[in-house]
């Protein structure tokens, strides 16, 4: 039997679950509290990985171990001055940071990104090195992606927008690889989530308009940003995605999952800047081309299972209660 530990929030009273999958039962061993820095849940900025969580906590960032499923509080690190986070990820016990430098000095826009390790009895802030022209006015570092070897930067404020790769060396200086212009799908973009695979990179956006608010998920093949595969709608909302090998699944007016295979056929040219829309979910057509089940409750999230390709979680939300479900990846009725 495979026992998999999976820590999920739950964006409700600030609670944080740690659960345990075993087969097809899954169970919360431990709770953890975190006090959010606003009234929005979604304020609460956190990473985790098999072994660590970490939260941040006004102007503190508190770091746990998990052990057996049961969470330690190990540390409390005051974050550098100056720095206003944006986003938070985990790689091993090297904590990642991003955001917006707020200090007067505009030398140190580079300090918009670092890491701490935080095995270090006082773990030290280590700046990554952002060209300043990609930190200008109105600019940040709003998600980290990271995968063996590798990370990616993602800035999310204001046309352009930028991916900036590196690449990570253990023992040695992490080096700016390139600097990619993301395409864009329309006015005042946002992007709401970035997924990093060793296949793919893809986002979750929205746009607005005077007349119009869209909902986007751009792929593009890890290492290839020549071309893309997107998948747009006006009519129905995109509410969340994950990818498990070659396999999109994503939830669709907060009822419905629907999922498709990612073809090499579907990625198109990159010109001028803006991704070329080769599944509209508003027509026809186009819908019925993708594997669609309907919940009976609100699904507020969507989770990929270690080790685990003929399974996902979905965590539905009933009022204001929240439960766990595992569906099969197939999608069967």
């Amino acid at each position: 039997m495979e026992i998999i530990f999976c820590l999920l929030v739950l964006p409700f009273k600030d609670t944080f679950h740690v659960v345990q999958v075993l087969n097809d039962k899954i169970e919360v061993l431990s709770k953890i509290n975190i006090r959010n820095r606003g009234n929005n849940d979604d304020l609460i900025l956190y990473a985790y990985n098999e072994r660590y969580a970490a939260f941040l906590e006004k102007d503190r960032l508190i770091i746990y171990k998990i052990l057996q499923g049961n969470p330690e509080l190990i540390k409390k690190i005051k974050i550098i001055e100056d720095l206003e986070p944006s986003c938070l990820s985990l790689n091993d016990h090297y904590l990642y940071i991003g955001g917006r430098w707020r200090g007067k000095n505009e030398e140190r826009v580079h300090f918009s990104a670092g890491f701490y390790n935080i095995k270090e009895k006082t773990p030290e802030w280590n700046s990554i090195p952002v060209p300043g022209e990609y930190i200008r006015a109105g600019k940040a570092i709003d998600d980290i992606l990271i995968q063996p070897g590798s990370f990616l930067l993602v800035d999310n404020l204001v046309y352009p927008k930028y991916l900036l790769t590196y690449k990570e060396i253990p023992g040695e200086k992490i080096e700016l690889e390139k600097v990619i212009t993301l395409a864009v799908n329309g006015p005042n973009e946002r992007i709401a989530k970035g997924l990093l695979t060793d296949r793919y990179v893809a986002f979750i956006s929205t746009t607005f308009g005077t007349w119009d608010f869209g909902y986007h998920i751009n792929i593009y093949k890890t290492g290839d940003y020549t071309r893309i595969f997107s998948i747009g709608s006006s009519k129905n909302s995109i509410n969340d995605f994950i990818i498990t090998g070659d396999r999109l699944y994503f939830i669709l007016n907060s009822f419905t999952i629907g999922s498709l295979e990612i073809k090499d056929t579907f990625f198109m040219p990159i010109k001028n800047d803006f991704a070329s829309m080769n599944l509209y979910l508003d027509k026809e057509e186009d819908l019925d081309t993708i594997t669609v089940k309907k919940y009976p409750y609100r699904i507020a999230r969507l989770v990929s299972l270690p080790g685990r390709t003929d399974e996902l979680m979905m965590i539905y939300k009933n009022n204001k209660e929240y439960s766990y479900y595992l569906t099969d990846t197939a999608l069967s009725p």
